[in-house]
Order: structure tokens, then C-alpha cells, then sequence
């Protein structure tokens, strides 16, 4: 499946519910925490975060994390060309409470972290 016909099943919220879920595990471990302020943080951009999640884990449960992780890089430039400055804000301190919400930040989430911020400045 290509990656527009993944936005095409998912939309926004589609693309930052998988951008939340690879930061979630960008350190090799999906923790309760991480899970707990993805959902909570999805609540901002959702009236149905648990919808979101649903239909975005059926749509991308066969792809690789780095499949997901192309996905979201690419859902985000398209995403990004539509998104106010604030909206931008709101989803970089998102991505730093859920690296931050299991007690350490690893490299690799520092790691993209950096890359998405990359994205929502172009």
C-alpha cells in the first residue's frame, strides 16, 4: 500500500496518531505512559482518539516501523502545507511529552523529534 492510499484510509488524524505511536516507540519500548499521554494528547486533535487508533493500527498493523515511520514523515509534508504555526507547536510539544512521559529521552527519539520538527519547518 502506497503512502497516499494509507492518508487516503487515515487522513490527519491518521498521520498524527502513527507520528505519536513511532515517537511512543522510537526507543524500542511502547510503554503504559507512552500510551497513556498518546491517547490523551490524540484527545487534543480528536473528539474520538480511540477511533483514530483504531483505524490507524488496522490500516498500518502489516507495515515494518520503518514503513510507519516513512508514513508519517510523509503524511506530515502534506499535512504541514495545510497546518498553522500554533497547530505545528502543539504537535512538537506533544512528541516531547511522550518521549518525556516514561522518565528518560532516548537518542532515538531525540532523534526524530529532530527530524519532524525538520519536516514542520520546511
Amino acid at each position: 500500500m502506497s503512502n497516499q492510499e494509507i492518508y487516503d484510509k487515515v487522513g490527519d488524524i491518521g498521520v498524527l496518531t502513527t507520528t505519536f505511536m513511532c515517537m511512543s516507540q522510537a526507543d524500542g519500548n511502547f510503554s503504559d505512559e507512552e500510551l497513556q499521554a498518546l491517547f490523551k494528547l490524540l484527545h487534543v486533535f480528536s473528539n474520538d482518539p480511540k477511533d483514530a487508533i483504531e483505524n490507524t493500527v488496522s490500516t498500518i498493523k502489516d507495515l515494518s516501523f520503518a514503513e510507519k515511520i516513512q508514513f508519517a514523515f510523509a503524511g506530515l509534508k502534506m499535512f504541514s502545507e495545510k497546518t498553522d504555526s500554533d497547530t505545528k507547536g502543539l504537535i512538537m510539544q506533544s512528541l516531547e511529552i511522550i518521549a518525556e512521559s516514561d522518565g528518560e529521552v532516548s537518542s532515538n527519539e531525540k532523534a526524530f523529534y529532530a527530524d519532524v520538527k525538520k519536516i514542520l519547518q520546511a
